[in-house]
């Protein structure tokens, strides 16, 4: 998801999912009838082969759960749980039969710290829950909270070929967000292990919190079954992506320039063992966060991490041993610079991000 234009007062954006492996050999079979080749380009996927479907596949077009996309006679498995949450709201609005766990009340939970008590609580809810099964005609149930209506232009809708993998493009309009004029200070932003991702915005800060993460083990034996596997990684994708966009929401307004480090995918395993967090926070880095910044013109770079974690923001020395899990502390006498580590990190990739633009004016 890496394409943005501005239009007014609306911003227009296109998001790229992952279509599942087992779709493939229907929109291969559909190549040349359903799908007519397309000479034009996505932003995000450069390489691939576009496809526009058919008019009546465009028109008779909608989504039936957070994975699965119809297009006409195609029923496309396509990660829709996986849009920024302004994206997958206005998919539901727009499709009647999408049908959705009634999950809401255990994203609020999900928030704050949960003790055992509580972890029996929201683990008994979630079995009621998925007992009721899902149902059509809720609102989106995993939605960012403030999240702004946007509208989902079906008619541009694409699918797009690249390599041996097969990507839905889904493009949706939005409201652009006001920016006041002045002077506005840049940001970087450290991928963390204590918090999702800090940003160092001038002398302030702003993070992305984990979500809390009821113990599977806690769970009634009843619950261990794939089903309710995939229920509860949706959950966790989901609060993860709302912690996630609302820092985002914050850059957008006060941010003159954002810095990231270049992610090491690799290192995610390590990183974030959760595999629906790890998800969400790819997903932000890689496609939600860079293509609001673009529609807001927003400059975005990213730089190499490494050392961050090891250099002081201050002095900008070197040493091991400067970070010792959530503290920094600088070994040069004359600094002695004492501070949360991943803010440091957040700074020091911040300060490579300006003189990345500075080299590139």
């Amino acid at each position: 998801m890496e394409k943005a234009r501005q239009n007014g007062e609306k911003v227009h954006i296109t998001c790229n999912i992952r279509v599942a492996r087992a779709s493939y050999p229907q929109l291969e079979g559909a190549l040349g009838t359903g799908l007519r080749q397309d000479y034009g380009r996505i932003s995000g996927l450069p390489r691939g082969t576009v496809y526009i479907p058919a008019e009546p596949l465009l028109i008779d077009q909608q989504g039936l759960d957070d994975h699965t996309l119809q297009l006409g006679p195609l029923v496309v498995g396509a990660q829709l749980g996986h849009l920024p949450s302004v994206g997958q709201a206005a998919v539901v609005a727009a499709s009647p039969a999408y049908r959705q766990f009634a999950v809401a009340p255990l994203l609020a939970p999900l928030r704050g710290a949960l003790g055992p008590a509580a972890q029996r609580r929201w683990w008994g809810e979630l079995e009621a829950i998925a007992a009721r099964g899902a149902q059509p005609g809720l609102p989106l149930q995993t939605a960012t909270p403030g999240t702004a209506p946007a509208r989902w232009l079906r008619g541009e809708t694409r699918l797009v070929q690249s390599g041996r993998h097969w990507f839905a493009a889904l493009a949706f309009e939005l409201p652009a967000r006001i920016r006041p004029p002045g002077e506005r200070p840049g940001a970087g932003i450290d991928i963390g292990l204590a918090t999702l991702a800090t940003a160092a915005l001038g002398e302030t800060a702003a993070t992305a919190s984990r979500a809390a993460a009821p113990a599977w083990t806690h769970g009634p034996v009843g619950l261990r079954s794939p089903a309710h596997r995939v229920l509860y990684d949706a959950l966790q994708y989901a609060a993860a992506r709302a912690s996630l966009e609302q820092l985002g929401e914050r850059l957008i307004a006060d941010a003159g320039f954002v810095a990231t480090e270049e992610l090491d995918l690799s290192s995610f395993q390590s990183r974030f063992p959760q595999r629906a967090r790890r998800l969400a926070v790819i997903d932000w880095c890689w496609s939600t966060l860079p293509q609001m910044l673009h529609a807001h013109t927003i400059p975005l770079v990213r730089v190499d991490p490494r050392g961050s974690s090891r250099e002081c923001h201050a002095c900008r020395s070197r040493a091991p041993g400067q970070r010792q899990r959530r503290r920094f502390a600088c070994h040069n006498p004359a600094c002695g610079v004492v501070m949360d580590a991943d803010l440091n990190a957040a700074r020091v990739i911040g300060q490579r991000g300006a003189a990345a633009l500075h080299r590139g004016a």
